[in-house]
């Protein structure tokens, strides 16, 4: 979810559910290699495929909800919205794409794959998300996104009308598939365009945006929601994960009833991160991979410790880009902050 998005009323509980998506993301990137096979823990791998179904679902889900709150509902103008997404997507995309082709030949240096750091290489792999960039991929598949822009606007005054972009956002979803047999999450740059994605995910960041168009947040915010979620999460994990969207779906009304419940104990719960949420999607993947690198080439990396690299691993993901962030909000060059996908003239 973009920083600009911000409902005029502030939802508490939508802090907390963004504070929990950022921890799913960074379970995902946690990298710590396995002594006795040079890749990634296995434990990596179990624990982050748990949450998989829910991760960037998700997040598509949030980036939906919150630009009817922020845009559509406020009645934003189409002109104006577009200009502020081609700089806040943009411009940080094309950033940290020219950063991260810079920054690959010194992992590449640390993991002793110099044949990886050519020139050719590197070039190739600018602006098309490969390598350490791999993870922006999400940047130009919500632009796409955000094009139909005027289409939400009317939809949104017309039920027959959403219900038809639900249609089809569903039909995208369920021909995914079929459509791009080639493309898996291990290789995305098959697709230069990123539609088997945009593809993927469009359906729900469009429920994104009629779960809070109808105020559906309202009747879940009993406990007993979250109990019945959890209960059918699980069945649907089990039994059920040849429906990914289904168990998707299932898996957005735990995290939800999960933030609400939980914002009932403390609405200020991830404060500290929360605020963050562009800054450490774009920076934290290539920290947690040099991390778990300079881990495994460390003479004090235990096996016995995992758990506590684990953690470590996501707390760097978390706070490592807010503390570069932070700083860079003290910067009087409004462009530098617009790069790391800051607010020019606040604090987000």
């Amino acid at each position: 979810m973009t920083p600009t998005d911000e409902p005029k009323e502030h939802i508490f509980w939508i802090d907390v559910l963004r504070g929990l998506n950022i921890i799913l993301v960074l379970m995902w990137h946690v990298n710590i290699i396995d002594i006795n096979t040079g890749t990634n823990h296995i434990e990596c791998l179990q624990v982050a495929h748990f949450f998989q179904p829910i991760r960037m679902p998700l997040f598509m889900f949030i980036s939906g909800g919150v630009l009817y709150l922020g845009r559509i509902k406020p009645d934003w103008g189409s002109v104006k919205f577009y200009k502020d997404k081609a700089i806040r997507l943009f411009i940080p995309f094309l950033f940290f794409s020219f950063v991260f082709s810079l920054w690959e030949p010194i992992v590449h240096l640390l993991s002793n794959s110099l044949d990886e750091t050519t020139l050719p290489n590197i070039l190739n792999s600018l602006f098309r998300c490969k390598g350490l960039a791999i993870h922006l991929w999400f940047l130009p598949v919500l632009f796409c996104f955000m094009l139909l822009f005027p289409f939400y606007k009317i939809a949104c005054k017309n039920n027959f009308a959403l219900l038809f972009i639900l249609i089809i956002a569903l039909a995208l979803n369920l021909l995914n598939a079929s459509l791009f047999p080639m493309t898996s999450q291990l290789t995305i740059t098959v697709n230069p365009l990123f539609v088997d994605k945009a593809a993927k995910y469009f359906v729900f960041f469009v429920l994104g945006i009629i779960y809070f168009r109808f105020k559906a947040h309202f009747v879940m915010k009993n406990w007993r929601n979250l109990l019945l979620s959890t209960i059918i999460f699980f069945i649907s994990f089990v039994y059920l994960r040849s429906f990914p969207l289904w168990m998707s779906m299932c898996g957005i009304l735990l995290m939800i009833t999960l933030a609400m419940q939980l914002c009932k104990l403390s609405s200020s719960l991830f404060k500290s991160f929360r605020g963050y949420s562009f800054p450490i999607y774009l920076m934290s993947m290539p920290i947690q991979y040099l991390f778990g690198i300079l881990l495994w080439k460390s003479p004090f990396y235990e096996e016995r410790l995992y758990w506590l690299f684990y953690v470590l691993s996501i707390l760097i993901g978390l706070y490592l880009p807010v503390l570069i962030a932070k700083n860079i909000e003290l910067s009087k060059y409004g462009f530098l902050k617009t790069c790391f996908g800051l607010k020019q003239n606040s604090i987000q």
